[in-house]
């Protein structure tokens, strides 16, 4: 009996062992290629070789500063036309202005800022001691009038005049306004100054003169 129960465990034994030869041969089959695995990716990640450039040989269009051909039809194939660049504009002068702190009205057409003297372009200034006849005949101070009128409009308010420098001596003539309100014309329309040589602000002169405003008509006090 013992030479059979030997060979049976020897069976048993060697069905063991090839099972193990069984699971460890699956062990090794799963065993990632490291190798091919890393040289895919490598070609993966690596930058495609650049292409060459393709020049086409196809008809262009003419081109002008302020047009452009239509590309339709177009049959000249002598290439592009180089034209001149445009050149800049010449950059725009500045415009000469400065602003007049608190004006004082010597005459309506004249101010004054301290010692210096400005007469509104375009203005011939009324004096302040002239008379104008009413519609009664009588005389009324208009010069005074015409005065108080450009004072009530500066309010002391600044001007902003058409001058390269606040700075100058004595007096000079310059067009000046307030806000966007031209100052000589302002008092033209309303009839408190004559124009002087303009012919736009004639114009003005004469239809206060018609209507009767400021220095042509009567007292308003």
């Amino acid at each position: 009996m013992r030479p059979v129960g030997t060979f049976f465990t020897g069976l048993a034994g060697l069905g063991l062992w090839c099972l193990a030869l069984v699971y460890l041969a699956a062990d090794l089959r799963e065993v990632p290629d490291i190798a091919n695995e890393e040289a895919s990716i490598q070609a993966t990640t690596e930058t495609p070789p650049a292409q060459a450039s393709i020049i086409e040989n196809r008809p262009v269009r003419p081109i002008s500063p302020d047009a452009f051909a239509s590309p339709v039809g177009t049959t000249d194939t002598t290439g592009f036309e180089r034209i001149t660049p445009r050149q800049d504009p010449a950059p725009a002068k500045p415009e000469l202005a400065a602003v007049l702190p608190r004006p004082q009205t010597i005459d309506a057409g004249r101010l004054a800022f301290g010692a210096r003297t400005l007469q509104l372009r375009g203005v011939q200034p009324t004096d302040r001691q002239r008379l104008c006849p009413g519609s009664d005949g009588t005389q009324w101070p208009c010069g005074m009038v015409a005065r108080t009128q450009q004072r009530l409009f500066l309010r002391n308010r600044s001007v902003t005049c058409d001058i390269a420098s606040a700075n100058w001596t004595g007096t000079i003539v310059a067009a000046c306004r307030i806000g966007d309100t031209d100052i000589a014309e302002w008092l033209i329309r309303n009839g408190w100054a004559e124009a002087a040589g303009d012919q736009a602000l004639m114009s003005l002169s004469e239809a206060a003169r018609s209507a009767k405003l400021g220095l042509y008509g009567d007292d308003p006090r």
